[in-house]
C-alpha cells in the first residue's frame, strides 16, 4: 500500500510543478501579430494599437470601455486586426 501512496504523491507533486511552472511562466506563446501587453504591442507597431476581442473578431480602440478589457482578446496593430475583424460599430479611432 505505501508503494501506491508514495507513487500517487509523487504522481501528484510532479503534476503540480509542471502546471506551477506553465502558470509562472512570463512568456505566453501567443498567435503572430497578438501581444499580451499594450506595451510589447506599442513597441512593435508603427500604427495605432487596437484591443481584438479573439472570440468575436471585433477590435476596440484606446480609450473605450472594453479596450483590453474582454474576455478573450490581445493586442494587435491596427492593419493587423483589420485583417482578422473590423472596428466595434459604435466607436471611432482616437483622434491624432
Amino acid at each position: 500500500m505505501r508503494p501506491f501512496i508514495a507513487a500517487v504523491a509523487a504522481l501528484l507533486l510532479g503534476t503540480s510543478a509542471v502546471i506551477a511552472q506553465t502558470m509562472s511562466s512570463p512568456s505566453t506563446k501567443m498567435p503572430a501579430g497578438e501581444y499580451t501587453t499594450e506595451a510589447d504591442a506599442k513597441a512593435k507597431c508603427s500604427a495605432s494599437v487596437v484591443w481584438l476581442n479573439t472570440k468575436s473578431h471585433v477590435y476596440h480602440f484606446a480609450g473605450t470601455r472594453d479596450y483590453g478589457h474582454t474576455k478573450n482578446g490581445a493586442y494587435m496593430c491596427q492593419p493587423d486586426a483589420d485583417k482578422i475583424g473590423r472596428a466595434a460599430k459604435n466607436e471611432k479611432p482616437p483622434a491624432k
